[in-house]
């Protein structure tokens, strides 16, 4: 396939730009390298109304839920998904280029990610330096409020 209907400028290091093209001509460019997008399966118990965020290592105050900047967008029936620039995943320089994170379903640590068997969860873990251009899928097992793990 040709692409036909495209606008480009050359950058000074030699890479191409395309500012606008159809979507089948986007698909034909491959992902933006600019972005990654995360994807995550949540259980059944979750509904298109439920806010679904990101909470992490990647700005300030971004560990605490109701503040976290980061809210994954209804996609389908139990997947919800972002796209984050990557010069946004800025984490501390202690971290080595390591960005920790949760998923949490609205505005609080009652409604943080559990496993399948209902316990504790580590923080998730991605190389902010590889991820650009990439689709990161991560499947939360249950969440802490709901059956079966409320108590």
């Amino acid at each position: 396939m040709l692409l036909k209907n495209f606008t480009f400028g050359i950058l000074a290091a030699g890479m191409l730009l395309v500012a606008s093209c159809t979507k089948e001509e986007k698909a034909l460019l491959g992902p933006d390298p600019s972005q990654v997008t995360i994807t995550v399966n949540v259980p059944s118990s979750t509904t298109q109304a439920d806010t679904v965020k990101l909470v992490g290592s990647f700005k300030s105050d971004s560990w605490t839920p109701a503040k976290s900047p980061v809210i994954l967008k209804y996609k389908s029936p139990g997947v919800y998904e972002t796209k984050i620039p990557v010069g946004t995943l800025a984490v501390a320089e202690a971290a080595k280029n390591m960005l920790e994170f949760k998923f949490v379903r609205g505005n609080s640590w009652n409604s943080v990610e559990r496993n399948a068997a209902c316990a504790d969860v580590d923080n998730r873990k991605i190389d902010v330096s590889t991820v650009g251009g990439t689709v990161q899928t991560f499947t939360v097992g249950n969440w802490a409020d709901r059956t079966p793990c409320k108590k």
